[in-house]
């Protein structure tokens, strides 16, 4: 089960050096702020991120310049990325670059950057929801090119955004979020005689493979939920309280709440699982977050810190 290779060949981030890193950013970049990020295992307060308006996300260059800095031979890449998006749209491409982990900062290419940024943008325009999803939430949650660690970067959102929006028209956030769980049904079912080979492929070979593990399935969700601004992450368990096994499910921020999905169910209803009865019994349920640098701060409930996500503790959610 994909969830339980979430960061588990990495190293935990709660270094002296990892924590001097955060310290700085957070003074250095504002990173993305302004809302409560929705009950329970959303963290209150902002992440001290300002906005000007019709300017867009603030930032500072001296934080970009550090993570240019990393970046060796694809610095080029990145900068490119900067300058072509609009002014209003750099603040989030420049918190893309600053909270990425090190490989991607060395091979991501500025296309893939400048499309998720100008559909993610698009999506927030144009889907009647977009407008009351905060800065913050936008970009923990919606942003962020990929639901897993390990997942590959990959240009599915304009893809994802062409074949989902004109099926969520008329739509409130709530049947969205389940509608684009239908459209992630169409694409990939769940197979356990079948196992993922590579694991966590990316959500376009899972999409042409037909199937996958719960964290296959989970990655494919997010990705549809995200492209259409429902600010979206993938939660889970590594071992029930009660009984064996693992397992991860996608959670969506709609009007002002988590609710959670089963991914690749079709018609599946928010907040209805076969598990729902382990997860009262299980515990630490956790959910990842994209983004290490202000993370610390923001959210009283931080399990771990990775490279560039973190998992949050959102177990009261499920009680």
């Amino acid at each position: 089960m994909a969830f339980l290779l979430m960061g588990e060949d990495m190293k935990p981030g709660y270094s002296i050096l990892t924590v001097l890193i955060a310290a700085l950013s957070i003074a250095l970049f504002a990173g993305c702020g302004g809302g409560s990020g929705g009950s329970g295992g959303g963290g209150s307060g902002s992440t001290g991120v300002g906005t000007n308006p019709g300017v867009g996300i603030n930032y500072d260059q001296e934080a970009v310049d550090l993570a240019l800095g990393r970046a060796g031979s694809n610095a080029p890449e990145l900068q490119t990325a900067l300058d072509s998006v609009p002014d209003g749209h750099k603040g989030a491409m420049a918190f893309l670059i600053c909270n990425m982990k090190d490989k991607d900062l060395t091979t991501v290419p500025s296309d893939l950057l400048i499309e998720h940024v100008e559909y993610a943008y698009r999506a927030k325009e144009e889907m009647p929801w977009g407008g009351n999803v905060s800065e913050r939430d936008f970009c923990h949650y919606v942003l962020p090119y990929r639901a897993h660690p390990p997942e590959p970067a990959q240009k599915w959102r304009k893809l994802f955004y062409d074949e989902i929006a004109p099926r969520v028209q008329g739509m409130t956030i709530e049947q969205a979020a389940v509608e684009a769980n239908n459209w992630a049904a169409s694409k990939a079912q769940y197979d356990k005689d079948r196992p993922p080979n590579p694991r966590d492929p990316g959500v376009l070979v899972t999409i042409k493979n037909g199937y996958g593990f719960c964290g296959e399935l989970t990655q494919l969700y997010v990705a549809a939920a995200r492209s259409i601004c429902i600010p979206t992450r993938a939660t889970g368990v590594k071992k029930w309280g009660d009984r064996d096994g693992n397992h991860v499910w996608g959670e969506v921020l709609a009007s002002g709440r988590w609710r959670f999905v089963e991914s690749c169910i079709e018609n599946c209803e928010l907040d209805k699982a076969w598990w729902t009865k382990h997860a009262a019994v299980t515990s630490p349920i956790r959910a990842q977050v994209f983004g290490k640098r202000e993370v610390v701060e923001m959210f009283a409930n931080v399990l771990s810190v990775w490279e560039d996500f973190c998992y949050i503790d959102v177990t009261a959610n499920y009680r």
